[in-house]
């Protein structure tokens, strides 16, 4: 059973939706239950991230084709998987980054790593602020 709750003022956690509490109905009173919480990913961070990679393979001459920027990014970022080959040899291939696959509190990681590694890889002529600044230019226009 997987359900959506909030946390109330007095620190109490309640049903999202309607659904949600369909689903803790059909548990009985009293009823001890396991929990483990992740923060929902919000979507307005992942398409201030998805301005982010674009402005990055905007300012590259590396990689012709935006998802194979993106997985780069996404391997020297950290986030990624290694498999090893039967002759010995390894290949990295980037973790999901879709919603049920990486929680808000990873995906903010991932995002702060990515700015780092633009800006010393990438990037090298814009400073940190510069960089926000143009993210926060692209989310805007981008939604227009």
């Amino acid at each position: 059973m997987e359900v959506y709750a909030v946390k109330t003022s007095d620190g109490l956690l309640k049903p999202a939706t309607q659904t949600d509490r369909d689903e803790l109905a059909k548990l009985r009173q009293g009823r001890i239950v396991r929990l483990s919480m992740t923060r929902s990913r919000n979507p307005d961070f992942h398409a201030k991230f998805f301005a982010l990679l674009r402005i990055g393979f905007e300012q590259q001459d590396r990689y012709e084709a935006f998802e194979a920027f993106r997985y780069e990014l996404t391997v020297r970022c950290g986030f990624f998987y290694a498999h090893t080959h039967v002759d010995g040899s390894v290949s990295f291939y980037p973790r999901s980054i879709a919603f049920h696959s990486m929680d808000q509190d990873e995906f903010e990681r991932l995002y702060s790593q990515a700015i780092d590694i633009l800006l010393q890889q990438f990037l090298v002529e814009m400073d940190d602020e510069d960089l926000r600044e143009a993210v926060a230019q692209e989310v805007v226009r981008f939604a227009a």
